[in-house]
């Protein structure tokens, strides 16, 4: 009669005494490392906080990017004047797509 291998001890859960096969006894990471979501553009759930606060500021600069172009394009001379009217109105255009996108934010925080 051939002989029964005995069973072999149930591996997981690791016992205290015994731990597991996979461990690396690699020291625990800071909280916001463990999270996934921390690292990504949620910010540890500031992420609405920083959209609204980078609208406001790309609001900003394509505004002043777009009252700067508006009042030098007043004394440019008339060659190219539809190339530089299609680049004041997408100036405009994205300062208004901006607060579009911060009212968006502000509402959803």
């Amino acid at each position: 009669m051939p002989r029964r291998l005995a069973a072999p001890e149930p591996s997981w859960p690791p016992s205290p005494a015994r731990p597991a096969p996979f461990s690396l006894n690699i020291p625990r990471t800071p909280a916001p490392l463990r999270d996934p979501q921390c690292l990504t553009l949620d910010c540890c759930g500031l992420g609405r906080l920083v959209e609204v606060a980078f609208n406001t500021l790309a609001i900003a600069w394509w505004v002043a990017g777009a009252v700067t172009l508006t009042s030098y394009a007043q004394d440019a001379p008339a060659q190219g004047e539809s190339y530089r009217n299609a680049v004041i109105a997408l100036s405009w255009v994205a300062a208004v797509m901006f607060m579009v996108m911060l009212i968006a934010n502000t509402l959803l925080v």
